[in-house]
């Protein structure tokens, strides 16, 4: 199994900034908050559209999407999603009626910084096993589970990690992860 790294991308796409990095400090910097800060629409199923290779201008009886909105952690996901539900549902063309259902909802988490100690025990352990600092780098989606123990833990210090290769499906059908590989 192919490493991330050395899967190919399509031109122009960078993947989140790394130590063997060749790009500007300034790049990574955009990267970093491009993957963490910033909003993200995906579409991720559809019903009711034909093949690409044989679609054509015309109107269609329904279309299903579904969707996801990566969004920055400390975003009220709840007033987000009520704003979406306004625009979609305002002015909609030729009579159509838009839904949205299932819209699964979580706050994004922030984590604060390690304490001291924790921090310089961290700093050590990762010496001893990888003979280098680790680097942190904030990323991943909605964690709901670690924001609920920093809300009821304030005082306490959380690590959140994780492992995954570009088909390791995240948060999602058929889930995995291939352990020699990682």
């Amino acid at each position: 199994m192919k490493r991330s790294e050395e899967l190919p991308a399509l031109e122009g796409i960078k993947s989140i900034p790394s130590l063997n990095t060749t790009d500007s400090l300034i790049e990574s910097e955009q990267q970093l908050i491009n993957s963490t800060w910033k909003s993200v629409l995906s579409i991720i199923g559809a019903n009711g559209l034909p093949e690409c290779t044989v679609a054509g201008n015309c109107l269609r009886k329904g279309t299903t999407l579904t969707v996801s909105i990566r969004t920055p952690p400390t975003m009220n996901n709840k007033k987000m999603l009520e704003r979406i539900t306004e625009v979609v549902s305002k002015d909609v063309p030729f009579g159509y009626k838009v839904t949205l259902e299932r819209a699964d909802v979580a706050n994004g988490w922030n984590a604060k910084a390690l304490s001291e100690g924790v921090e310089k025990s961290l700093n050590a352990a990762v010496e001893i096993a990888y003979g280098t600092q680790p680097i942190f780098v904030g990323c991943g989606g909605a964690i709901p589970f670690a924001g609920i123990l920093g809300e009821k833990f304030p005082k306490a210090d959380f690590l959140v990690t994780g492992s995954s290769l570009p088909d390791t499906n995240a948060h999602g059908p058929n889930e995995n992860l291939d352990l020699p590989s990682t």
